[in-house]
């Protein structure tokens, strides 16, 4: 009776009833005892009642209430059982009465975190990289926290969710983040940071082929040895080259880069040609080549007249 329980929404919970005498002795719940659960649909799904308990799952987020009521206590099978005597005393003080007890249940969502799981950053001579992390679900206000698993962690996570890398690679298991609810603390989840050397390099046209005046968005990726991409690696000094410089300008606006993406550039369209863009980081290598074409003109015909003389012959 009384009292107020938090479970996470989409995972099963079992709910169990225990009876108390006026004197406050607990008395034993069987399979003689019979409840009835009164149960809000719209925020819980319940099992079928057995031996007194019952299994929930929370179906949306909020606040709701659960009731329990004794229905009746079946006496034992057999005449001259000792306990007879005390079941049906039981079950008449609790038909009369209206035994019920409740329970009051808030329903949060799982916390979780973004980016997705796990986090990659890059390891390069000691520059450094940070990670702005956002929590999702729970109260919305979080606790962060790194567990490193060396001595001396390149990782580190300030209060309001920004990660920060030294650029020295961990070890390949990576170090595990940890978010937990502020008002829940049962409430959490874990996810490994992994800080990795690159090992390839990817250079990316979007279009690849364009008429003049258009734009081009080039853009440079590096993976790791599994060729995943990093979530952030915009502080590694990362360079191409045209192969041609009268054929490609740099545009005046370029759009925010997307993750993976460690340098980018919007580039125009001056003239017809093709142009090789290429990138070496490390022993790596990328290339793209962008071809540039003259829009099609479309003319119509002119329109001919047809003149027709008309005469008389003598």
């Amino acid at each position: 009776e009384g009292g107020v329980a938090r479970m996470l929404q989409a995972h099963k919970y079992e709910l169990s009833v225990f009876m108390f005498t006026e004197a406050g002795e607990e008395m034993l719940v069987t399979t003689n005892t019979e409840f009835e659960f009164e149960i809000q649909e719209e925020f819980l799904l319940s099992s079928e009642p057995a031996l007194g308990s019952v299994v929930l799952q929370g179906v949306q987020r909020g606040v709701t209430t659960v009731h329990a009521t004794l229905k009746r206590i079946l006496p034992p099978k057999c005449d001259d059982c000792a306990w007879s005597d005390l079941f049906q005393a039981a079950q008449s003080q609790a038909v009369e009465t209206g035994v019920v007890g409740s329970l009051k249940i808030l329903i949060d969502d799982p916390v979780g975190l973004l980016p997705s799981c796990p986090i990659r950053l890059p390891a390069f001579d000691w520059i450094g990289h940070t990670l702005a992390l956002q929590g999702t679900g729970g109260s919305s206000q979080f606790k962060w926290h790194m567990v490193p698993n060396e001595v001396h962690s390149s990782l580190s996570v300030s209060h309001s969710g920004l990660l920060s890398s030294s650029g020295v690679a961990n070890t390949p298991d990576g170090n595990e983040l940890t978010i937990t609810d502020a008002s829940l603390p049962l409430n959490s989840a874990s996810c490994h940071v992994e800080v990795s050397v690159p090992a390839s390099l990817q250079a990316i046209a979007t279009p690849s082929e364009l008429p003049v005046g258009e734009t081009s968005l080039i853009q440079l990726k590096l993976y790791d040895a599994a060729s995943m991409w990093y979530h952030n690696c915009s502080e590694i000094p990362l360079r191409w080259i045209l192969s041609d410089n009268s054929i490609l300008s740099n545009a005046t606006a370029t759009p925010a880069r997307a993750d993976g993406v460690c340098t980018q550039q919007l580039l125009t369209a001056d003239r017809p040609g093709k142009v090789e863009i290429s990138a070496r980081f490390k022993g790596m290598h990328a290339s793209v080549l962008v071809s540039v074409f003259l829009p099609m003109e479309v003319t119509a015909p002119r329109s001919q007249k047809l003149l027709v003389a008309l005469g008389s012959s003598a």
